[in-house]
């Protein structure tokens, strides 16, 4: 390998800093963002959740603006590489709350088995009744479902769309035009063209420091290199603080180690997020114990400092599912109805069939509210937990069953069930299993279903999430689940 230039150095530095700076930006304006329609909401007196908010009139946003015009570019330059970034290690922004499992407010004895039986039973239920829905109401197989010929004729539209636009950033950026008087413009626009070309992609600046060491043995040097600081008696910081930094090292190094685990153990349970938050409770107690605030102390300083810094990113990565539903919009078009009917139906049906399986299994209630928000996504689930004052935890371990079911089963069970067609399949699973059904989905070659299901868990979480404000709903929730007011 060629040793290291001083200019290449300089590149890979220049490529680092443009990805953190983009990044950063992205971060400080959606926070900023939220800040607002906060404050906002405030002022109003409306009651209803703002990051939920923020994301329905983000969406919106996104959805009515003219593609790729010069509002739509400004807010997917200014927020897509935030969104991006977040997405890309998003399993690993949601370990620390796998990790405070062990000091929650778990169900005693038979109960903990219980409560997963039962979730396990919604989850089967929330997939049956939107897959069916969906597939009562979709169209015949001549008309757009989302079949060969549509995915055809989808991916046509995106070429065209994709050469449309290069046609258009051509012309922009001084390519061939019909004017000579428009030659030394071309020429000089080509050059910067061509300056911006050289530029080097932060992937690129990644894989040139990294030089083939793997990178959660980068992270795990970082982490041994910060540990010295959590040592230090400093007199205005205490341990949590200190050692939030090698903790934050650490996360991600057991979360890389994770994703080595083999495809057929992940099927089984043992998501990234899963066993690297495993990991991370036992580091933690370990440490809690040697330095003799014993194992829930050593958690909870964990939770306190590192876990903190991770789950800043969450509202981001909730806000992220807006760009999700507008690179579906298309598919969201037309499939509207079945889609609309089988959330509507499966949500609100989902929620009601879990809390009185769960009272019916004697479970206590606050288990039972913690297990409501099992199928959906888990940011806006662990908001749901905190609106029905529940532990955020134990509806996070939740999200991960429900997810496991979808990963490990969840194509067998739609054949048993007979869900045919890809709205019907994509709806019953972007409704019960989220993320880790849909990427099972398109594992397995249905790239039209994992589309669909693409959408439907963003909606079906949102719409979960407003249900939570209807006072009479959830006053029946409550009263389902035998919980006080």
């Amino acid at each position: 390998m060629e040793a290291p230039t001083p200019r290449h150095s300089k590149e890979v530095l220049a490529a680092l800093v443009r990805w953190c700076l983009r990044v950063g930006v992205g971060v400080a304006f959606l926070d900023l963002y939220l800040r607002f329609v906060a404050f906002l909401m405030t002022s109003a007196g409306v009651a209803v959740a703002p990051l939920v908010t923020a994301l329905i009139a983000l969406t919106a946003t996104l959805l009515a603006v003219s593609p790729n015009g010069r509002v739509d570019r400004a807010i997917t330059r200014t927020l897509k590489p935030a969104v991006d970034a977040v997405d890309a290690q998003i399993a690993c922004v949601f370990v620390p709350y796998i990790a405070a499992v062990p000091v929650s407010n778990l169900p005693a004895g038979g109960h903990l088995w219980t409560a997963a039986a039962a979730c396990a039973a919604g989850t089967l239920a929330t997939m049956f009744a939107a897959g069916k829905v969906a597939q009562a109401f979709s169209p015949g197989t001549s008309s757009p479902e989302l079949g060969e010929d549509e995915e055809d004729e989808t991916a046509q539209k995106s070429r065209a769309g994709e050469e449309a636009e290069d046609e258009r950033k051509t012309t922009e950026t001084g390519g061939p035009v019909d004017s000579t008087d428009s030659t030394r413009s071309t020429d000089s626009t080509r050059a910067r063209s061509a300056r911006r070309a050289r530029r080097m992609s932060a992937a690129d600046a990644a894989r040139a420091v990294c030089r083939g060491t793997p990178l959660e043995l980068l992270w795990l040097a970082a982490t041994a290199m910060l540990v010295p600081l959590a040592l230090i008696p400093w007199v205005e910081l205490s341990f949590r603080a200190t050692a939030a930094p090698a903790y934050v090292c650490a996360t991600a190094t057991t979360y890389l180690l994770a994703r080595r685990v083999p495809a057929g153990a992940q099927r089984l349970g043992l998501f990234p997020t899963v066993t690297g938050g495993v990991a991370m409770a036992c580091l933690a107690s370990a440490v809690g114990w040697l330095t003799g605030v014993g194992a829930q102390a050593g958690i909870r300083d964990y939770l306190a400092g590192a876990g903190a810094f991770y789950l800043y990113f969450v509202p981001v990565a909730v806000l992220g599912l807006a760009f999700r539903v507008r690179a579906q919009a298309e598919t969201l078009r037309k499939n509207a109805t079945p889609l609309a009917l089988a959330v509507v139906v499966a949500v609100p049906g989902g929620l009601l069939l879990a809390a009185a399986l769960g009272k019916a299994c004697g479970l206590p209630a606050d288990v039972v509210l913690a297990s409501l928000p099992k199928c959906t996504t888990t940011g806006l689930a662990v908001h749901m937990a905190r609106a029905l004052g529940v532990d955020a935890s134990l509806a996070a371990a939740g999200c991960a069953l429900s997810g496991t079911i979808g990963l490990s089963a969840g194509r067998a069970l739609m054949d048993a069930m007979r869900i045919r067609g890809a709205t019907a399949r994509g709806a019953a699973t972007g409704a019960s299993s989220h993320a880790a059904g849909t990427a099972a989905l398109a594992a397995a070659g249905e790239d039209a279903a994992a589309a669909v299901a693409g959408v439907v868990f963003a909606l079906s979480g949102v719409f979960a999430v407003l249900l939570l404000e209807v006072s009479w709903f959830r006053a029946a929730l409550l009263a389902v689940a035998g919980a006080s007011a």
